[in-house]
């Protein structure tokens, strides 16, 4: 009885997370037309992203990137509400179960849309979400030269910039993008600059001793 009550409280957290998250996604969708940033097809190409490092594209329904999450969010709910139900209606449960029960957090994080990043007057639309300019810790700004982890996985990576952006109350390493242009870099950071996003204290710390030792 407390294995169905267990699998049902956490099958109906996980669809709850999945229909949330998909309705930021489209949350973000529509505030992306609004955006100040990108504008141009080369400031669109300057933006690479994982795992193809391709110009970024407009978010909309129609992109590539959407309708990956759209499936990926169907196939989700599928699956879970197949488990859910073979335990309940069947009472069947075994080491195989629970191991699959294992499987939903990580089926969860899949969905989430890497390529995505716009600058609005009120916050920036990053990796397909929405997020308030209060709600950003800060950034960080790293040369992708050789012996960069990012080195040799595209020549528009190489001798780019990757950009990480650390969201307040995320436990979880801080998400990225590569612009692959200078000019480009420069029309963030001074966005960023005009709502008072702060750079880490440790990029700080190391840019400022590059310089001294000049």
């Amino acid at each position: 009885m407390w294995i169905s009550l267990f699998f049902i409280v956490l099958f109906v957290f996980c669809m709850s997370y999945i229909i949330r998250q998909h309705k930021r996604l489209k949350l973000a969708i529509h505030l992306s037309r609004n955006a100040h940033f990108p504008i141009t097809e080369d400031e669109y190409d300057a933006i690479r992203t994982v795992p193809d490092w391709k110009g970024m594209e407009p978010l909309t329904e129609e992109a590539k990137g959407y309708r990956q999450v759209r499936l990926l969010t169907f196939l989700a709910i599928i699956f879970m509400s197949s488990i859910v139900t073979i335990i309940i209606f069947t009472d069947r449960f075994d080491a195989a179960f629970l191991n699959i029960a294992y499987m939903f957090i990580p089926i969860m994080s899949l969905i989430k849309h890497n390529g995505s990043f716009f600058l609005l007057q009120k916050g920036i639309v990053f990796q397909g979400f929405f997020y308030p300019w209060r709600s950003i810790e800060y950034y960080k700004v790293e040369k992708i030269i050789k012996w960069h982890d990012l080195y040799g996985y595209h020549d528009k990576v190489n001798n780019g910039y990757k950009l990480s952006i650390k969201v307040k109350g995320k436990f979880t390493k801080p998400a990225y993008i590569v612009i692959s242009n200078r000019e480009v870099l420069d029309k963030i950071l001074k966005d960023f600059s005009k709502h008072g996003l702060l750079e880490s204290e440790e990029n700080k710390e190391k840019t400022t001793k590059k310089v001294t030792e000049q």
